[in-house]
């Protein structure tokens, strides 16, 4: 019985050690008694930073952050029955958002299956659909051989990078005893050096004939660079300069996605090259909703890489493109074929930014002067329109004035969550372009409000460990749906940003807003006393309900660091009436 205890302890050593030696640096573990011996064996592994968090669900989402932020794969442990089911919500987004999580799920032996035995569940398709790869493994066995173990490891965190990243689920059975005696564990010898194979992503450049005909398509006519957000690893400084190179060349618009890197600073940009308004747009939302500009200003072709748009009137503008005949060229490198529209004319497979890079070397002309400079024009147009609208509101609190208002006292280098439903929106509509880098991040995936504060907090641990300050903004329905993560917030440098405008605000501009049931079955509000959960998990708290009392808040957060979690009042229907006098300001026409 001792070896058996003894060969669960030295395999999962093994395996720990070669996951660490081919790159792995981060752990979530939600403790449990069958996973015993996997949570030691990372306890114990050099290089590896264990973070425990008891609700699996959360911790799944807290290791979806920490692998947007460091952009390397992020291992999941719990044990087995209901445990790794409650991973599914962060699973399904990280396949949709080509995050890369390494799912360790431990589980019962073969032979308690099906014979009703406690916690003993059909758990190796428990991800069928989501993951990139299903490994259902035997139970650890004297005399295993260890470079088959430090070779499955590298396989599986290759698994989880390429060709398109996502999560990769691995079920480990163990039998009883988990470990050997605690006399033996103390005595254990260390292991060797351990050297797993390397694996590393290839380079996929485009075909050189597919460059060569969307140059051809591009060259010399007006259109647009449509710039969304990459998976981890995808975006940086390379995807910044090579969309800046292709805008040069072509002299052309982005529309840069508030998640694709290229509105604040793209972070690590050279200053020689950083984005800016000559090119760079950040009010694409409201320009489309111009009837007589985009009427004037149609696209011969729109070039589209990165995920889809957040706006609901680009989308529709988009369409409306395709319909009247504009060509869209779409650059993807993940084997993928992401066309909501189904309106693709050229499909260019390799990596985004050598993709670009190749083009920008291709193309033969630039665009008619008068394209770019409309553009522009429009741009700064639809800027002063927004700041005038932030200007009219005074002291009063509202989306636009938060959303300014945190970017302005966030320091260079931090990294941003912006929650999804409206804060996001908010976000696309009134952050506009600066100099300052910033590194910003979204569960745009599916797009869900579960597991927000989690997935904030996960960037906030990476972010802490570098130096770097973390916040984010998120609804107050996002808040009641996740308020257990703030057990993950100590001693992170972090500013949680809740909007709490009494529920789910969205749907003030939803259909469901003229039913008699609006607010029983879609406004939802709930009766949450943010400042007791904040105290509950030892968080310091400020209420704000003036943009002078925000201010003051989130600077007082800034300057002191650590954990802070501010509530922002919102009034729900004056908040309403600003939306919607500016969009009927840049659009001419009730919204």
């Amino acid at each position: 019985m001792n070896a058996t205890g003894t060969t669960n302890y030295l395999w999962s050593r093994h395996f720990a050690a070669a996951l660490a030696g081919a790159g792995l640096a981060h752990v979530v573990i939600s403790p449990g008694a069958r996973s015993t011996p996997l949570t030691l064996a990372f306890l114990r592994q050099a290089g590896v930073r264990c973070h425990v968090l008891v609700d699996e669900r959360s911790a799944a989402f807290f290791a979806l952050g920490l692998a947007k932020a460091t952009e390397l794969p992020v291992a999941l442990v719990c044990t087995s029955g209901s445990a790794p089911a409650h991973w599914l919500p962060a699973v399904i987004e990280a396949d949709a958002g080509r995050v890369p999580l390494l799912l360790l799920s431990a589980d019962r032996p073969a032979e308690l299956h099906g014979w009703g035995a406690n916690q003993t569940v059909p758990q190796t398709g428990l991800f069928t659909g989501f993951v990139r790869a299903a490994h259902a493994l035997a139970t650890p066995e004297e005399g295993f051989l260890p470079r088959q173990v430090h070779t499955l490891a590298a396989r599986l965190l290759a698994e989880c990078r390429w060709p398109c990243p996502g999560p990769v689920h691995v079920n480990l059975p163990f039998r009883e005893p988990l470990l050997p005696p605690a006399a033996k564990l103390a005595t254990s010898p260390e292991l060797g050096p351990v050297h797993p194979p390397e694996a590393p992503p290839p380079l996929v450049l485009p075909a050189p004939h597919a460059v060569a005909q969307a140059a051809a398509r591009l060259s010399g006519r007006p259109g647009l660079i449509l710039a969304g957000a990459l998976p981890p690893g995808s975006a940086g400084p390379d995807y910044a300069r090579a969309v800046a190179a292709l805008a040069r060349a072509l002299d052309c618009p982005v529309l840069a996605e508030p998640l694709s890197g290229l509105r604040h600073g793209a972070a690590g940009l050279e200053a020689d090259s950083r984005p800016d308004s000559h090119h760079f747009l950040a009010h694409g939302e409201a320009l489309v909703q111009d009837a007589a500009f985009v009427a004037a200003q149609a696209p011969a072709w729109i070039l589209r890489c990165g995920d889809a748009q957040v706006s609901r009137s680009l989308q529709t503008w988009l369409s409306q493109c395709l319909d009247q005949g504009t060509e869209l060229l779409l650059l993807e490198g993940e084997g993928r074929w992401p066309d909501p529209e189904r309106g693709t004319t050229l499909l260019l497979r390799g990596d985004t930014a050598a993709t670009l890079a190749a083009l920008a070397q291709a193309v033969a002309a630039k665009a008619p002067p008068a394209w770019m400079q409309a553009w522009r024009a429009a741009e700064q147009g639809a800027g002063d329109l927004a700041r005038a609208t932030l200007d009219a509101a005074g002291d009063d609190l509202w989306e636009g004035a938060v959303v300014a208002d945190l970017l302005a006292a966030l320091p260079a280098e931090s990294r941003l969550f912006w929650g999804n439903s409206m804060a996001v929106r908010d976000g696309d509509s009134f952050s506009g372009l600066s100099a300052k880098p910033l590194e910003e991040h979204g569960n745009r995936g599916c797009s869900g409000i579960d597991g927000q504060l989690s997935t904030a907090l996960g960037l906030a641990a990476a972010g802490s460990a570098e130096g770097r300050y973390s916040a984010a903004l998120l609804g107050d329905l996002a808040a009641h749906h996740d308020l257990n993560a703030l057990a993950a917030a100590r001693e992170l440098d972090c500013l949680l940003v809740v909007v709490n405008n009494g529920g789910g605000g969205i749907f003030e501009y939803l259909p469901a807003r003229a039913l008699p049931e609006y607010e029983t079955g879609w406004l939802t509000p709930v009766p949450l006393v943010l400042a007791h959960g904040a105290a509950a998990y030892g968080v310091p708290y400020r209420r704000a309900a003036s943009r002078a009392e925000f201010q003051a808040a989130i600077a007082e957060a800034v300057a002191t660091g650590g954990p802070w979690l501010v509530e922002a009042v919102v009034e729900r229907s004056e908040s309403v009436a600003r939306h919607r006098a500016y969009w009927q300001a840049v659009s001419g026409s009730e919204n």
